[in-house]
């Protein structure tokens, strides 16, 4: 009984961590390189699962600014591009734990128009 709260307590501690871990290094890149929207989708379809994580990240931020040349715009674009909804269902099922799990909650939360 004892191990299963340890276990409950552990794995969104872990989670977080990690997403945290990821966040800072996009912060970083985007600090000293500003990245297309282009590139969040080229990220999406990478092998290395750091930077699949980063772009499901952005995939799944709020991106309330949508005044023209905005990233709102550019997430809307981007996010409604037939490639990308088809990449996002491969990897909402996924293998890897983490990108399965942020992917499914993407596609369930798509926006509308």
């Amino acid at each position: 009984m004892r191990n299963v709260r340890y276990l409950a307590l552990f794995v969104p501690v872990a989670l977080l961590t990690f997403l945290i871990g990821v966040f800072i290094s996009r912060i970083t890149l985007t600090l000293s390189h500003q990245e297309p929207s282009d590139e969040w989708q080229e990220a999406l379809e990478s092998s290395d699962t750091v930077e699949v994580l980063s772009a499901l990240m952005w995939f799944s931020g709020s991106h309330s600014d949508i005044d023209p040349g905005t990233e709102g715009t550019k997430f809307l674009t981007v996010r409604q591009r037939a490639s990308v909804q088809k990449r996002l269902a491969e990897l909402s099922e996924s293998n890897n734990f983490w990108i399965k799990s942020v992917a499914a909650t993407i596609m369930a939360n798509r926006p509308t128009d």
